[in-house]
């Protein structure tokens, strides 16, 4: 046994946005029928999107990088979420401060992310959706160089859902800044010794855990304990000797610091501040996974209001994370998803107000960035709506299951690091060949 190097794989960085209560996920991304047609509008004119809030025929709006076929991604001509990307997106790389690589960067976004819609049934209202992957990413082999995963919330996966498939390692929750700085080095009355005296400490816990070790050095696995103790305060040491040049805040990336709108003078348990620290250390590697959920859009209260700003400030945050890739040149993979969806009272005029809770019309979202603009996609949507204005419910690879909708998701996961060949490893006999043609739409 020799002490493994964690975060020694090339894999893209995978960050889980959610956005909890039941999000308007079908009337931003604009799901279309199995034959990619939208859905049929009624000789009497009802019917089309005319219970999803955007009229019978609603505008068309496309965006993101274009598929095989040349088509971009299609979304409701009034979207918010797709205003908010596009106007903080536009604000980024208009600063004043901001380095001239980092603008010609963002300035590439749109045009170098594919945006992929998941039509899937939801629970509403519900933190027990069974769609986070991020367990599956790191089973894969992803892992960070100074911790495991980062999540907003206090759950098993960090956000508010839960695990897909498998499990992910217990995530550090960041309420703060110095959420991350504690989980890498001493607190308390430890904290007041300088650098010499803790890397002096770590070694004698090592030596004592070595010490310790020989009590059950006769025991099955004896040795093998040994030696695994030896490598975790091995790092220990290491992490305590650099701890003055770890790379763990937005603020020592000074473009990163102006898309998040924070400064020295923010505080640490900023929204901004904590969403920046998350989704930095996740694309840098520094942490496996990432989790960030945008609370507050169980938004069905009668008007469109406070739904479509709280889709804008999604878009906003979308637009950050998407700008956090482009300034550090590095791939991302982002995974939104949400507890439903809502709906509105028919009507063949856009812009109705949401009424209630609607978690048949649901879509996940896969946000792909390539800072080199190689990776592609062969089409914007897998699965399909029906002419009910919801998710079909018999598609074959996965039909109502969120776990096999969430593993479609990781296989393009896969696929979008060039490892498709370890579908069968991770997920033996999940999908049929068959299946996988069905679901597969991201390549590297």
């Amino acid at each position: 046994l020799q002490c493994q190097v964690a975060g020694s794989t090339n894999w893209c960085p995978f960050l889980s946005f959610n956005m909890a209560g039941g999000y308007a996920s079908s009337a931003n991304f604009l799901p279309t029928q199995k034959n990619g047609s939208l859905l049929t509008v009624n000789q009497d004119g009802s019917g089309g999107y005319s219970q999803l809030g955007m009229g019978a025929r609603p505008a068309i709006d496309p965006e993101f990088k274009a598929d095989s076929n040349n088509q971009q991604t299609l979304f409701y001509g009034d979207s918010q979420l797709l205003a908010g990307v596009r106007l903080e997106l536009l604000r980024i790389a208009a600063l004043n401060n901001l380095t001239a690589a980092s603008k010609t960067a963002i300035e590439k976004v749109l045009k170098n992310t594919s945006f992929i819609g998941v039509c899937m049934r939801a629970q509403d209202d519900s933190a027990g959706n069974k769609v986070n992957i991020s367990g599956l990413v790191q089973l894969g082999g992803l892992e960070g160089t100074l911790v495991g995963g980062l999540g907003t919330n206090n759950t098993s996966v960090g956000t508010s859902e839960m695990a897909a498939v498998t499990q992910p390692a217990a995530p550090l929750v960041v309420t703060n800044q110095a959420s991350i700085e504690s989980a890498l080095g001493f607190n308390g009355v430890l904290a007041t010794l300088n650098t010499a005296q803790q890397s002096n400490m770590m070694r004698t816990i090592t030596s004592l855990s070595d010490y310790q070790a020989v009590r059950y050095i006769n025991n099955t696995g004896g040795s093998i304990l040994q030696q695994l103790m030896g490598c975790a305060n091995q790092g220990n040491t290491g992490l305590v000797s650099q701890q003055g040049n770890l790379n763990i805040s937005p603020l020592m990336n000074a473009d990163v610091a102006l898309a998040w709108t924070i400064n020295a003078n923010t505080n640490r348990g900023d929204t901004n501040f904590v969403r920046a620290s998350i989704a930095y250390n996740v694309i840098l590697g520094n942490a496996s996974t990432g989790g960030i959920t945008e609370g507050g859009c169980d938004y069905h209260n009668g008007s469109r209001t406070s739904g479509d700003a709280k889709d804008l400030a999604v878009g906003i945050t979308l637009a950050r994370v998407l700008a956090t890739a482009a300034i550090l040149k590095k791939k991302l993979f982002t995974h939104m998803t949400t507890d439903g969806a809502v709906r509105s009272a028919i009507s063949a005029i856009a812009g109705g107000a949401w009424t209630t809770d609607n978690g048949a019309a649901s879509i996940q979202y896969i946000v792909a960035y390539d800072p080199d603009g190689r990776s592609h996609s062969s089409g914007t949507q897998i699965s399909h709506f029906n002419n009910s204005q919801a998710a079909a419910d018999d598609f074959g690879p996965f039909g109502t299951s969120q776990e096999r909708a969430s593993a479609a998701v990781y296989l393009n996961y896969l696929s979008f690091n060039g490892q498709l060949g370890l579908l069968e490893q991770v997920l033996p006999r999940l999908f049929t060949s068959v299946e996988v043609d069905q679901v597969l739409k991201l390549y590297a």
